[in-house]
């Protein structure tokens, strides 16, 4: 094969797929690119049993011709992640590739290293085990075709909009599980869409979170609330009936406070307020016995887990009626209540004993609902601003509900 390819300078493509070439075969290619006279456009060496013994001194071929290689097939071959990132790192200078197949040749490769790239057209990294794609991936902003089939990605980097020309883009075989369900179900043709109008709207950053305070009746659930808006204890509270929601915070962090009635009659209704993403507030009577606070905790715990809560804050009130004489301990909030945890095996739970009427434990328990919340996963995220400017309007009705 040298003496052929020695011989042959004008070849403008070499099309070796599937013969077996090896690495000493590879290494004959490399001496060929290394020519002066070499005038290649077209290579493919894939599915050959390459190792990567063979990478060195192909990738200084490729760092030597940069010039005229177009387009460059290597992939199914067992070069590794280390020598598929130095051939990348070879290819850095190349001012005419527009094609480059790598599938199947290592597990994550260094995606970086071809961010300099920026006259591809096409680039298949199908079958890399990839967790993530870097945002450098919107420097190839002549990319036409991306196949990032047969990897592990589960989201995309939003500077995938950038890509203006992308018009076919193979995500099979991926879990996608952080793009929305509706956005993947339309193809990749929605959500090229959905990425390139990200990067056209405006946004802001979401600071509001929802908190759902629950727990039986007369456990002292509203004058919580009150307490939490800073107001004074009122002995003429009336019971909520149904839900009452309440806003506390500032520009910073909004808490959309969602006081659902205690009655029996009202449960069945509190599922519809339960969502993901939440931090849910389950207030008990300190002054009831262990057996009925433990009974209605756990029922209140196995609701939230059903509705795939996040974090969960057991209050405990009437601090002020708790008799000296009794065995009482007040929990704190700087470990996690093991036992709620166990209960949950989600995320981290708090508890605490508080008094509504002196605001006894108040200031702590504001601050880790406030701790709690920002680590909510919604929180902070960039939202497109016309979501909060719906949400504005939808604040501003005015007209009279319906009630039954």
């Amino acid at each position: 094969m040298k003496k052929v390819l020695m011989a042959n300078n004008s070849l403008s493509s070499l099309l070796l797929a599937s013969n077996k070439i090896r690495s000493e075969g590879c290494d004959i290619i490399s001496e060929y690119l290394m020519d002066s006279a070499c005038s290649l456009r077209e290579l493919d060496i894939s599915k050959n049993s390459i190792g990567r013994s063979a990478t060195r001194k192909l990738g200084k071929a490729l760092a030597i011709n940069y010039t005229t290689l177009s387009s460059l097939n290597i992939s199914f071959n067992t070069f590794g992640t280390e020598a598929i990132s130095k051939l990348a790192s070879s290819l850095k200078i190349n001012t005419t590739l527009e094609e480059l197949n790598i599938a199947y040749t290592c597990d994550q490769i260094q995606l970086r290293d071809l961010s300099s790239l920026t006259n591809i057209t096409s680039l298949n990294i199908s079958n890399n085990d990839l967790g993530r794609i870097p945002t450098s991936i919107g420097y190839l902003k002549r990319l036409v075709s991306l196949d990032l089939s047969k990897n592990n990605l589960e989201e995309l980097p939003l500077s995938l909009g950038n890509l203006t020309n992308l018009t076919k883009l193979v995500l099979d075989d991926n879990p996608l599980t952080k793009i929305n369900q509706k956005i993947r179900k339309k193809g990749p043709d929605s959500i090229i869409k959905y990425y390139r109008d990200s990067l056209s709207i405006s946004k802001k950053p979401w600071t509001k979170v929802k908190v759902v305070i629950i727990g039986s009746e007369k456990a002292g659930k509203t004058h919580l609330v009150r307490r939490l808006q800073k107001r004074k204890y009122g002995l003429d509270e009336m019971s909520t009936e149904c839900i009452e929601v309440a806003s506390i915070g500032s520009k910073s962090l909004a808490l959309n406070v969602f006081d659902l009635g205690g009655s029996q009659v009202f449960r069945l209704t509190h599922r519809f307020f339960f969502s993901m993403g939440s931090v849910y507030i389950i207030v008990l009577d300190a002054t009831k016995s262990q057996d009925e606070s433990s009974s209605t905790s756990t029922y209140w715990i196995r609701q939230i887990k059903e509705a795939c809560g996040l974090t969960i804050i057991k209050v405990n009130t009437h601090l002020d009626c708790v008799s000296s004489d009794d065995d009482y301990t007040v929990p704190s909030f700087e470990e996690p209540s093991t036992s709620l945890s166990k209960q949950l095996k989600l995320a981290p739970c708090f508890e605490t004993t508080i008094s509504c009427k002196t605001s006894e434990g108040i200031p702590k328990l504001r601050a880790k609902i406030r701790e709690v919340a920002m680590k909510v996963p919604i929180f902070g995220q960039q939202i497109p601003k016309y979501y909060w400017d719906f949400e504005k309007k939808l604040s501003q009705r005015t007209e009279k509900l319906l009630y039954w």
